[in-house]
């Protein structure tokens, strides 16, 4: 990988470590403000709360693994191993970190088809149209 593609996927990375951290900060936010405006909340508003705050937790903790991996991926630039594959140490295909920056498997050992590997298809089964069957 040239040291340009390499600059541009630790900006990106960069990037979207920024936008989950404001959007983090923004949820937070709301819900200081939505716990501000209610003085006394009924029952059935206080078990929403309890919902959406359950789904805020599960949101930051999602966060919190994605700007982990993210964090790795970057270290991984900077001690020269990012694009090695952890499972083969073979090079991770350029198109793949292009789609998938915080990759640290190649197509192959992730089991992913190679067309799958271009992009975030590769996370679900393959889907056939109606009537054709996978052999």
């Amino acid at each position: 990988m040239n040291i340009r593609t390499l600059h541009e996927i630790e900006a990106s990375l960069g990037r979207e470590r920024s936008s989950l951290l404001r959007e983090a900060q923004m949820a937070e936010a709301d819900l200081a403000t939505l716990s501000e405006q209610r003085v006394e909340p009924e029952l059935e508003e206080r078990a929403q709360d309890e919902i959406l705050i359950g789904v805020l937790d599960r949101l930051d903790e999602r966060e919190r693994r994605e700007i982990a991996a993210i964090d790795a991926a970057i270290a991984r630039i900077h001690t020269g191993t990012y694009g090695t594959c952890l499972g083969c140490g073979r090079p991770i295909q350029v198109a793949r970190l292009k789609a998938q920056p915080t990759a640290t498997l190649c197509a192959g050992c992730a089991g992913v088809t190679p067309r799958a590997a271009h992009g975030p298809a590769e996370r679900g089964p393959r889907h056939h149209p109606p009537g054709r069957t996978s052999r």
